[in-house]
């Protein structure tokens, strides 16, 4: 479902508890998987929804080849800024803006967290290339808009509210990580994953919206040249290029996997649904052969079968 901008854009009258629950009705619709009803989800939670929805605005609306036009994608950029600038200030006046200035005062992403987000975009209209993959990883967790550290708040806070942790839904009690640092940095480094995850999935849909998802110092021992992606798809350098990818996405998921176990019953298993559908796309990239420059596959998807899983599977045990 295509984010409906006009109606989170528009002047809102409504109370900002009303603007946050059409927010997560759009954040469910957006992410469109089991991820989208399952207890625990930001993608549910009205406390990170807004800032979600003001994510696939932002990437929706990035790129002159998204929008035919660069000067609107350059207007679109300018308007979410305002946005942000508004719930600083406490004067919103849009949907979102109303929905984002009550999640952020409930825990949810602020609007300098959500700024990050949006100084990537604007390094993306500079030029979507990048030296080495710790670069691209970086650039991901950019883009993620402090997702990561919001959601590690909001399990922290539950865990606080139940007081601690209870071995229910199959999930194990284990160390806790609710309120520590780490979980936070568990889960962002699940979300760089997921994002490489996308774009390695694609990258000649990738490279024809102006990213080059493949790190230019790989690409030069190779002898390659971005050009190479369309008039040379099927050189086998790049199912190389593209296999030794997706065991440096691997290498983020499992950073990610003990989030699972330690963000207690309700939000581990949101864990573990949302990890096993990066894990899924992976294995599907792999089963093409690594060659998806010429044949992408489907990107991070949660289903149903991911809330049965515990733990990393057995190849990515140990790299974490």
């Amino acid at each position: 479902m295509q984010v409906d901008v006009e109606s989170v854009l528009e002047p809102c009258a409504a109370s900002g508890g009303a603007a946050s629950e059409h927010c997560t009705r759009l954040a469910r619709a957006v992410r469109g998987d089991a991820l989208a009803w399952w207890p625990g989800s930001p993608w549910r939670d009205r406390r990170t929804a807004p800032a979600l929805v003001w994510l696939a605005l932002l990437e929706g609306g990035f790129g002159p080849s998204r929008t035919g036009d660069a000067g609107a994608a350059r207007a679109r950029l300018g308007e979410l800024a305002a946005v942000l600038e508004r719930v600083r200030g406490g004067h919103t006046r849009t949907v979102i803006g109303r929905a984002l200035a009550e999640a952020g005062a409930e825990g949810g992403p602020t609007a300098d967290e959500l700024a990050t987000a949006l100084d990537a975009a604007r390094a993306f209209e500079r030029g979507g290339t990048f030296a080495t993959r710790r670069a691209l990883a970086e650039r991901a967790l950019a883009w993620s808009g402090g997702i990561g550290a919001a959601w590690a708040r909001l399990i922290a806070r539950r865990a606080e509210l139940f007081g601690g942790q209870r071995a229910v839904l199959l999930v194990p009690a284990g160390p806790s990580l609710a309120g520590d640092p780490g979980l936070a940095r568990r889960l962002e480094a699940g979300l760089v994953a997921e994002r490489l995850a996308r774009w390695t999935a694609r990258p000649a849909q990738e490279l024809s919206v102006g990213r080059l998802v493949v790190p230019l110092d790989e690409l030069a021992r190779a002898g390659l040249a971005p050009t190479d992606m369309v008039a040379r798809p099927d050189d086998p350098r790049w199912r190389e290029l593209i296999a030794a990818q997706v065991g440096f996405v691997r290498g983020h998921l499992a950073r990610a996997w003990p989030a699972a176990q330690a963000a207690g019953p309700l939000a581990g298993r949101a864990v573990a649904l949302w990890l096993d559908g990066v894990e899924r796309c992976l294995a599907r990239i792999e089963a093409r052969g690594f060659d998806v420059v010429r044949t992408p596959v489907a990107g991070p998807r949660a289903t149903l079968l991911g809330a049965l899983a515990r733990r990393p599977p057995a190849d990515l045990r140990g790299l974490g």
